[in-house]
């Protein structure tokens, strides 16, 4: 009996462990009229300038959360903190002017330099009391 709790316990870790890595890739959803671009001539290896467009009428409300995944082996990977201990972000909510809104965005401080290679940034919005994650992709050189 105790074989047979042992053998339970170790698939139910091994399907809980598959399932949290396999997530990164199926956070992402499509939001009905919103998109997040890159200003072109923004990116370096410590930040960008993110454009969210947003065609909805009211328009949704941003935050300053964000996060960087690195694309490695054709699998998105979270990139770790090097800030020490724990972290947050300002709780604010931003508006879209004329259904757009640009946002300076300086990562060193939670990512530090980043390395050439292919990124992106994800973003997310509360709706219906659900986090939806949406994305933009872009290349350090």
């Amino acid at each position: 009996m105790k074989k047979f709790f042992t053998i339970l316990l170790s698939i139910l870790a091994i399907t809980i462990l598959v399932s949290c890595t396999a997530s990164q890739d199926t956070k992402i959803t499509e939001i009905e009229n919103v998109s997040m671009t890159i200003q072109e001539g923004s990116i370096t290896p410590t930040g960008l300038t993110v454009i969210i467009t947003d065609k909805n009428n009211p328009t949704y409300q941003y935050g300053e959360w964000y996060e960087i995944e690195k694309s490695e082996n054709g699998a998105w990977v979270d990139i770790p903190a090097v800030v020490k201990g724990d972290y947050g972000f300002n709780l604010i909510a931003y508006n879209t002017i004329g259904n757009k809104l640009k946002l300076d965005v300086d990562w060193e401080w939670l990512y530090g330099t980043l390395d050439k290679g292919e990124y992106r940034m994800l973003k997310n919005l509360y709706i219906d009391g659900e986090n939806i994650y949406f994305n933009a992709e872009f290349n350090i050189e």
